[in-house]
């Protein structure tokens, strides 16, 4: 038997301790002079997003980069919530890799901040439509899950070899996403690279053995489940599609996931638990 995502959706919203543990990271995040600058909440203003940030196209892509920061680095901004679906693998059999993404959805209830995101985005959104002719963007909607607004962010797990803009990534793909060396096998095609596009930084914050907190490399991001408080790290970016009509897609690319705890996941398991015990 497994959860339904409204299951798990009605008791985490209805969760105090998730809640809780949700406003305090974002509570310290927001107020850290470190920190402050890169939540996406902060930017859920017009003017605030013009006056930071800048459109920087190459090839089919277009980036968005910090205007007055030497060179116009490319932003990465981070959001924080709860996980209510992942997908990072494995891969076990053939796949159409230009559809198949790495992916997660979270949600943020009531927190004030999360919606802020939300908002922000579009305001990012619109940056990147004035960049573009009119009429050129395919429009934007948020996601939900039942009535709850989500925040999603996808990643491909191979770059197509033709009109690729990425460098080759730093690391080789990981085990725990290709079992079965799939992946692996495409790339040795010369159909698709893995590039720094494709890799996604996973960690996980943990205790050494001094019980200090301590930020750790996550092996295996196919243990990423809902319920998991996390932060995301994201770039926004446009791609043009098509080919007589061309279209600007808009995408949130995800850079880097950090879980922050498994409250909600221990959560969700004690339901399953009470579900299995009532109907057997």
């Amino acid at each position: 038997m497994n959860l339904s995502v409204t299951d798990s959706l009605d008791v985490l919203s209805q969760s105090w301790e998730i809640s809780t543990a949700l406003d305090s990271v974002v509570e310290r995040r927001t107020s850290s002079d470190i920190y402050r600058d890169v939540q996406l909440s902060q930017y859920n203003d017009d003017a605030i997003v013009h006056d930071t940030f800048g459109i920087k196209k190459s090839g089919r892509y277009s980036f968005l980069v910090w205007k007055k920061e030497a060179g116009q680095p490319e932003v990465v901004l981070s959001v924080t919530g709860i996980v209510m679906s992942a997908f990072f693998g494995p891969i076990v059999r053939p796949t159409n890799m230009k559809k198949i993404l790495q992916n997660i959805s979270i949600v943020g209830f009531e927190n004030i901040a999360f919606h802020e995101a939300l908002l922000a985005t579009h305001q990012v959104y619109r940056l990147f439509e004035q960049s573009h002719p009119p009429g050129a963007m395919k429009p934007f909607q948020f996601s939900n899950i039942q009535a709850e607004p989500s925040f999603v962010a996808q990643a491909r797990f191979l770059t197509p070899a033709q009109n690729n803009p990425f460098s080759e990534a730093e690391h080789d793909i990981r085990i725990s996403q290709d079992p079965r060396g799939h992946l692996q096998q495409l790339v040795n095609s010369g159909n698709f690279f893995y590039t720094d596009d494709n890799e996604v930084e996973f960690q996980e914050v943990t205790e050494d053995e001094s019980g200090t907190s301590i930020v750790a490399d996550l092996e295996d991001p196919c243990m990423i489940r809902p319920g998991h408080l996390v932060e995301l790290f994201v770039n926004f970016r446009t791609i043009t599609t098509g080919g007589l009509r061309p279209i600007q897609l808009f995408l949130v690319k995800l850079d880097r996931v950090v879980i922050i705890n498994k409250i909600g996941s221990r959560v969700c398991l004690l339901l399953f638990r009470s579900i299995f015990l009532i109907t057997s």
